[in-house]
């Protein structure tokens, strides 16, 4: 298991929440140790799940490392701390909903990603019940990449709804709503949406052959602020 992450894109990891003695949340996910050319935007997680974005820097070098995550959270009054301990998967066949405890979280720089999606802007406010329009922007890194790149919400909370959206092949940016559902707790939260493209890719750098491969990548992150409806 690791993660490798494209220059100038991102990739993501699953995170899985465990909460004890009471503890409701929400938790920060945030580096502990992110290198140069590395970036982890903090996280807010509410509930047991959610993802963390990894992105690498445009003039990135390629490098190899070990990454470690903390959360951090409240308790009342009291500050919580605990490190974020690395699993993977031990097969890749979906019925085998199994994983495994490694020592470190490894990571890898290496090449260019095709695409990135993000927000502009990265951050909105909005009011329980509500809905606002967000604006995504698409840079395609890839000269070769210019199929429809399909947006859907990636692990959202249930309170926040976001229809299935698409760059066309000959657009750069589009705009959609985001819903928040009447009663969701006022505070921050993390977005992120999956965006899948057909890419034509090759391993083999001697083949000229260069079939289309099914691409899917996170968004930067969206950070929302979530307030409460006027007091009636």
């Amino acid at each position: 298991g690791g993660l490798t992450v494209g220059r100038g894109g991102a990739s993501y990891l699953d995170v899985v929440i465990h909460n004890q003695e009471g503890f409701a949340g929400p938790e920060t996910i945030e580096a502990e140790n992110a290198p140069v050319g590395l970036q982890v935007e903090p996280t807010v997680i509410h509930g047991n799940s959610g993802v963390v974005v990894v992105r690498a820097d445009e003039n990135a070098p390629d490098s190899l490392g070990e990454l470690r995550l903390v959360a951090t959270g409240l308790r009342g009054e009291q500050s919580v701390r605990r490190a974020v301990r690395p699993y993977t998967r031990v097969s890749n066949d979906t019925n085998y909903q199994s994983s495994r405890p490694m020592r470190q979280l490894p990571f890898a720089i290496r090449d260019v990603a095709p695409f990135v999606v993000q927000f502009d802007p990265a951050v909105v406010s909005v009011e329980a019940g509500k809905k606002v329009d967000i604006r995504l922007k698409l840079q395609r890194r890839w000269p070769d990449a210019v199929n429809a790149v399909n947006i859907q919400p990636l692990s959202f909370p249930g309170n926040f709804k976001l229809g299935n959206q698409e760059f066309k092949p000959d657009t750069k940016e589009l705009t959609a709503s985001l819903e928040v559902t009447g009663g969701t707790r006022p505070g921050e939260y993390s977005l992120v949406v999956q965006c899948q493209s057909q890419v034509p890719f090759q391993k083999d750098l001697k083949s000229n052959a260069k079939p289309n491969t099914l691409v899917a990548l996170p968004s930067l992150p969206l950070r929302v602020t979530v307030t409460a409806p006027p007091a009636k």
